[in-house]
């Protein structure tokens, strides 16, 4: 990872944070429970997504790992 600096000075502040790396030692569970990740069918995720638009004013982008199950991991990630 580049040094904490680069990152911000990049616009990056959401990785120079450290919220990445603590999302490793949080329960899967946990992360459902505070919205961290979105499980559901399609409209699901949708309403997540625009619930988080309307919270957020000037959001332009959000990234989204999508895995519809029974598809290997590197794959999903890939795409």
């Amino acid at each position: 990872m580049a040094p904490k600096e680069k990152l911000e000075a990049s616009g990056y502040c959401f990785y120079a944070s450290g919220i990445i790396e603590q999302l490793s030692d949080m329960p899967y569970d946990e992360m459902i429970a505070s919205d961290v990740v979105w499980v559901g069918t399609p409209k699901d995720v949708i309403e997540r997504i625009e619930a988080v638009r309307d919270l957020c004013a000037g959001l332009t982008e959000v990234a989204i790992t999508v895995n519809p199950g029974g598809v290997e991991i590197w794959k999903t990630i890939k795409t």
